[in-house]
């Protein structure tokens, strides 16, 4: 792998949106990129893409923070509906980290959009629990995670 991938942190809170990429950048296998909220991740991704937004993005995983809650799940919504257009489509790993034990609200295995898409970390979550699933999606490319992740919440 030439380049390190790089993960968009989606967090409204300043001081967990630092802490999360303190952690991402402390691994030196990744390169956190900040977003203040869904409308600078929008923009971001915008800049991000490849070839003119047919070949994907140049972000390799997205980390959406508890703050964003409900905004959180109508940024995914929208954000899958134009990744499908890519031509070379390709699903961009998502993990959303929440405080809420409850496994029906926002459930990715009851929702179609979200399904496969995103990955439930429940906050607090030990530095290496998160570079670890990173290190899965991104580095080894590990797509049965998320079969196996759906499996526990059901």
């Amino acid at each position: 792998m030439n380049a390190q991938p790089k993960v968009l942190v989606i967090e409204e809170d300043n001081e967990e949106r630092a802490r999360i990429c303190r952690i991402i950048e402390g691994s030196n296998l990744f390169i956190p990129i900040e977003a203040v909220d869904t409308f600078d991740a929008f923009k971001l991704l915008k800049k991000a893409r490849s070839g003119l937004g047919f070949l994907g993005y140049k972000i390799d995983c997205m980390i959406m923070g508890s703050s964003c809650k409900s905004k959180g799940f109508e940024f995914l919504k929208a954000f899958r509906n134009e990744e499908s257009l890519n031509f070379l489509y390709y699903r961009m790993p998502v993990i959303v980290l929440t405080a809420s034990s409850n496994k029906n609200r926002n459930n990715p295995s009851k929702n179609s959009v979200l399904a496969f898409a995103a990955i439930k970390l429940m906050t607090p979550f030990a530095k290496e629990d998160l570079i670890n699933l990173l290190r899965r999606l991104i580095i080894d490319q590990d797509n049965e995670i998320l079969l196996d992740i759906l499996k526990e919440k059901v």
